[in-house]
């Protein structure tokens, strides 16, 4: 099972649609085809009637949630090693002596959490 197929799953299942979910995920129909029938002989049932709208089987309403949450995380996890990437870290952990932090750092603190808000320091 890839999330190529879970996506391909719940395009067709969200648009009724073989055809629009290969426009929603910029592929040929026949790819978004290839895709759920792999998915369905991976779990060992069809997942989608072939009706025009396309529509659930009794399996492909218990896997959807399940695919929907699966491809929801792996999004959250991409865009959260990009903003890692980009800069964005939500803790910041500093070391210094006390001397340092009760006359430097605080200052220097305050600027920071006016620029960096969904910042926290440990």
């Amino acid at each position: 099972m890839r999330l190529e197929q879970l996506q391909a799953f719940l395009s067709v299942a969200e648009t009724g649609s073989f055809q629009k979910a290969a426009r929603l995920q910029r592929v040929t129909q026949s790819t978004i085809s290839r895709q759920v029938r792999s998915l369905e002989d991976s779990v060992g049932m069809e997942l989608l009637h072939r009706t025009t709208p396309a529509r659930l089987t009794v399996a492909g309403e218990r896997l959807f949630p399940r695919a929907r949450k699966i491809c929801d995380e792996w999004s959250k996890g991409l865009q959260e090693i990009a903003d890692l990437v980009g800069g964005k870290q939500a803790e910041l952990c500093i070391a210094a002596i006390h001397s340092v932090c009760s006359h430097f750092c605080r200052r220097c603190f305050s600027s920071f959490m006016q620029i960096t808000p969904m910042c926290s320091f440990v």
